[in-house]
């Protein structure tokens, strides 16, 4: 018994790679959210970062030389000290600012992944399908799951055979084993021919019924 197998998928159509532009982000990834996927931040919390720790410093700063002023001039006051900071502190926020917009431009360029630069991972998506070879791969899938249905029958079938192989095999052993037993016999008899010797037999067993037959007595017939 053969399978049928019908090809009627075309792997020509699979085989072609329709090249995408570089550039295209994988289902649309806005450009922060490709940023994370790399770096594990955006640029703009490590900006933002980096500014808080800046800015917990000055402050650090302004307090600790507000302490030592204090304790090192006895002529100046706390209160003097504290209204001299708070004129300070401004004109320090205000230098830091500009410093920091710098660093900050600096940064956001530095951490950002351009428009056009698809990371190592999403290099699979520069290869992609058009429709048409996707239902035509469809359809070589299904034809082939056709076809192992049908080499599953075919293979059931053919393991059944085997077994009556087997079965045919294991009668004709015990046939051919009592043939030798009977021809052992038959030499132990001197019998040198079992053909002739059961034609023989056959024959005289035939006349003995005949003479049985001609001597037996008629039915009556009134």
């Amino acid at each position: 018994m053969e399978a049928e197998t019908s090809h009627a998928c075309d792997s020509s159509l699979i085989n072609v790679e329709v090249k995408s532009e570089i550039g295209v982000r994988p289902g649309g990834v806005r450009e922060q959210e490709y940023d994370v996927q790399h770096f594990g931040f955006t640029a703009q919390s490590l900006s933002d970062g980096v500014y808080n720790s800046l800015n917990d410093y000055v402050h650090d700063c302004m307090s600790a030389m507000s302490e030592y002023i204090t304790k090192e001039f006895d002529d100046v006051t706390a209160e003097e000290v504290k209204e001299a900071s708070k004129s300070m502190l401004p004109i320090f926020i205000k230098a830091f600012d500009r410093a920091f917009d710098k660093l900050e431009s600096y940064l956001m360029d530095l951490f950002h992944i351009p428009s056009n630069v698809l990371l190592p991972e999403d290099r699979a998506q520069l290869t992609q399908y058009t429709p048409a070879q996707e239902l035509n791969l469809d359809k070589c899938i299904q034809q082939l799951e056709t076809e192992i249905k049908n080499l599953t029958y075919v293979n059931s079938q053919l393991q059944q055979q085997l077994i009556d192989v087997a079965v045919i095999q294991e009668k004709y052993d015990k046939m051919l084993e009592k043939l030798t037993q009977l021809q052992e016999t038959c030499i132990q008899a001197n019998v040198p021919d079992i053909k002739e010797a059961l034609v023989f037999t056959v024959n005289k067993a035939n006349m003995l019924r005949e003479v049985i037959a001609k001597y037996q007595p008629k039915p009556s017939t009134s």
